[in-house]
């Protein structure tokens, strides 16, 4: 997954049990984005493996996780 050239995402992610293996991501705005589900009025926890990848050449953000739980 690479070659996007600067203008967005690279791969985005939204669930709960993420695992990302073997593979090469780069050049783009952010390279991986992950985010949980959205459930208001609770914290949220997702699980992350990021294994023997190679993550390189992002503008913003190597890797960005979070959820989309929205505070009130």
């Amino acid at each position: 997954l690479n070659q996007l050239n600067h203008v967005g995402t690279v791969l985005e992610v939204m669930g709960d049990n993420v695992k990302i293996v073997n593979s090469r991501i780069s050049n783009g705005r952010n390279c991986v984005r992950v985010y949980g589900k959205e459930q208001s009025g609770n914290k949220e926890k997702i699980n992350v493996l990021i294994e023997s990848c190679i993550i390189t050449q992002a503008r913003e953000f190597l890797i960005k996780m979070g959820t989309n739980v929205k505070e009130w």
